[in-house]
């Protein structure tokens, strides 16, 4: 990394709307285990692997590895000087062999070319720079064909070089060397196709950097594109391509606001565009430190190395259209601060380093998980007594516990009795998220049926239900109503109602009549000859007839008779006396339920007259 280069930059402070639950700090530098990663990681299989600058056994860098679940971090090999000092480029991984470049030491303390093997044994310095074909080399290697191609400082002109390497150290190649209005000290390299894409800090026809590309043996060197502040400057960063002719990058610099941009390139160098601008307090410097934007979609994901709320870089999102940008998170200082190189995207997770901050202030590894886990129900309102379907969606092999209840899968079936929140705790690789949802639980309709319970045989009964008028009914016989009469009941019957309330909650009760063979006083007897009753049935108001059998005076019984009238239980509901009436006497019975009674007409020395049933039936 060029170390000369210094820049403050003041921001104002603005919140993020993303939470830090996707965000982990996975590893902090100390300075013996490594110092101020350069960011940039690389991933071969389960492992990550990475540069420090500084740090190590030596403090001349490191070079480690760390497993994709947060693990395992080892301290691959130390640099002490003479072997490399300041490695500063993403380790390529060619047949389970890392190269790399070291930016100082090796034999002419102007930095090296390096290989190792994955497992941290066999490491060679394969290439020492001496100035005239290259110095301080920066970023990564690119291989191709059994070659690696990359840049550094230095060459014939001391404004830089593109060179290129066997695998094995031998047939190194200064192929080009930059003159300044051309380019002037190249930052890294992109293969597309058999040719070189890459970009200059600064020279062009402007001095604000350029955009250039090159066959594989250095030959048909094109300057694409040069930048002139307001379109951008100091293009930081390798290239991304799309695989459909149109590269993406970011100028540390320039814009419309003076803190870089996002630009879009075709391969032919014809169709410029400023894609996006940055502010400062959404960040500033993108890219910074040779990183590259990471393609996933149609979206761009990058990190600026300031600005963002506390001016200490961010992590963003952002359409290739340039639309719906995102600033994703802050980086803070304790939880990391000014991160480098490029973010790597492993499944869901951005993986990358900040080059200070952390409890050391000396870097750490991060992981940002791009996937965002939202809690749902199909009903978040139930009615008491249901079930409500919660589902955490988002996440993809990721461990689940709900609370309360302690569930570990990411769907679970609650029924509340009250209104309650459900928490979710999560973990996806090596980030966790917390989630809640409330479900809402509505009250049921109380309602009470009444009416007998017991009844004889071939009579019937009224049920009514409470609960006001507030309810909504329906019984099993279709009537809405708060009431309903039930007939000829010969066997035991269970009748229902259903009670809704203005939630849309619902009860269905049920009320069982026994229909029981009545004997004694309750047994129903036919009609008597000497007693009439009409109308029979009725609605509660009849008339009841006295018939001699000596015809004395037509229509007229001598002495004096009592009348009584019983339910079906037995119990009397209507008792009367009588003196040489007319044969027709009314009886209102109406306030009683429809039913089948019994009456009885007794003489003045207690003998029966005579006795029958009637049934009232409203």
């Amino acid at each position: 990394m060029k170390k000369n280069i210094l820049v403050l930059l003041v921001s104002i402070c603005l919140g993020t709307g993303i939470t830090k639950a996707q965000y982990a700090d996975v590893l902090n530098f100390n300075g013996y285990n490594g110092s101020e990663p350069f960011g940039s990681l690389t991933l071969s299989g389960n492992v990550l692997y990475g540069t420090a600058y500084y740090g190590g056994i030596n403090d001349s860098g490191c070079i480690f590895s760390i497993r994709t679940d947060g693990t395992h971090y080892k301290d691959l090999f130390d640099f002490n000087g003479k072997n490399g000092m300041g490695p500063n480029s993403p380790l390529t991984v060619v047949s389970g062999v890392l190269y790399g470049t070291a930016n100082a030491g090796g034999a002419h303390d102007s930095g090296c070319i390096f290989s190792i093997d994955t497992n941290g044994k066999n490491f060679k310095d394969i290439f020492d720079f001496s100035g005239p074909n290259g110095k301080n080399p920066y970023n990564s290697l690119v291989y191709n064909l059994g070659a690696l191609y990359g840049v550094a400082d230095g060459g014939v002109h001391e404004d830089g070089c593109v060179f290129s390497i066997d695998t094995n150290g031998s047939g190194y190649k200064d192929m080009y060397d930059f003159s300044g209005s051309d380019g002037r000290y190249p930052l890294a390299l992109t293969l597309i196709k058999g040719k070189l894409y890459g970009t200059t800090l600064t020279g062009g026809i402007n001095s604000y950097g350029n955009v250039f590309s090159m066959n594989v043996n250095g030959s048909n060197y094109r300057d694409l594109y040069d930048f002139g502040y307001i379109d951008g400057s100091e293009p930081y960063g390798a290239l991304t391509y799309n695989g459909a002719g149109i590269l993406y990058g970011a100028a540390a610099y320039g814009g419309a606001n003076g803190f870089g941009l996002v630009f879009l390139l075709d391969t032919n160098g014809y169709s410029y565009n400023d894609r996006f601008d940055f502010t400062g307090p959404n960040g500033a410097q993108p890219e910074y430190a040779g990183g590259s934007l990471v393609l996933s979609g149609n979206t761009l994901f990058g990190t600026t190395y300031y600005g963002g709320s506390n001016d200490s870089g961010c992590i963003f999102s952002m359409d290739t259209n340039g639309t719906r940008y995102k600033d994703l998170y802050n980086f803070s200082g304790l939880n990391g601060s000014n991160p480098e190189g490029s973010l790597t995207l492993v499944g869901n997770t951005l993986w990358g380093a900040t080059a200070l901050g952390g409890l050391s202030k000396a870097g750490i590894i991060f992981a940002f998980d791009t996937a965002v886990a939202t809690v749902v129900a199909i009903r978040d309102t139930v009615c008491k007594g249901d079930s409500a379907l919660l589902s955490l969606n988002g996440l993809n092999g990721a461990t689940y516990k709900w609370s309360p209840g302690g569930a570990t899968k990411n769907s679970i079936y609650v029924s509340p009795s009250s209104t309650t929140t459900y928490t979710v705790t999560s973990k996806q690789g090596v980030t966790q998220y917390t989630n809640t949802i409330k479900v809402t639980v509505l009250p049921l309709p109380t309602s009470v049926i009444t009416g007998t319970s017991k009844v004889c045989k071939g009579s019937g009964d009224t049920l009514n239900v409470s609960g006001g008028l507030q309810y909504k009914y329906i019984w099993d016989n279709g009537k809405t109503q708060t009431s309903v009469s039930i007939f000829h009941i010969n066997n035991d019957t269970t009748i229902y109602v259903t009670v809704s309330n203005s939630f849309g909650c619902s009860v269905t009760d049920s009320f069982k009549i026994i229909a029981e063979i009545c004997t004694g006083v309750n047994e129903m007897k036919g009609e008597s000859e000497m007693v009439k009753v009409y109308p029979n049935p009725n609605n509660g108001v009849f008339a009841l007839a006295l018939i001699h059998p000596v015809p004395m005076a037509i229509g007229i019984v001598s002495g004096t008779q009592t009348i009584e009238v019983y339910n079906v239980l037995g119990a009397r509901v209507y008792n009367g006396m009588l003196k040489q009436v007319q044969h027709d006497y009314e009886i209102n019975l109406s306030s009683q339920p429809n039913g089948v009674y019994l009456y009885r007409v007794l003489t003045e020395n207690g003998n029966l007259q005579g006795e029958g049933k009637l049934v009232i039936q409203k």
